[in-house]
């Protein structure tokens, strides 16, 4: 898994707007992380609702290159990886939070 912090961006013309989103990402990354893993209800409807989705849908991958914008704590990998029959040959996320991504990188 390789995860990067969005720092530049060029198309981005509001650069107050920008990093008053980060510093609210960064504000709430531990909470977020923390309830989210907690709510037993919330990881049981994903569970299901990812389950079925895959199932419903019959996607006709094998394996991918899997790039995530805003990949948060990686959970577009997680789904792939716990609720399909697809293979990640490679995995690149970038995220604007300073904390989510060195959380991250040290899984």
């Amino acid at each position: 898994m390789f995860i990067i912090m969005v720092t530049d961006m060029v198309i981005d013309k509001d650069l107050e707007k920008r990093n008053n989103q980060k510093d609210h990402f960064n504000h709430i990354a531990e909470d977020y992380i923390n309830i989210r893993n907690s709510n037993k209800s919330h990881l049981y409807y994903k569970k299901i609702l990812w389950e079925y989705f895959f199932y419903i849908n019959k996607i006709k991958v094998n394996k991918i290159d899997l790039l995530e914008p805003m990949c948060g704590y990686g959970e577009g990998y997680n789904i792939i990886k716990n609720f399909s029959q697809i293979k990640i040959n490679s995995y690149y996320g970038f995220d604007y939070s300073e904390k989510i991504v060195n959380f991250c990188k040290k899984k």
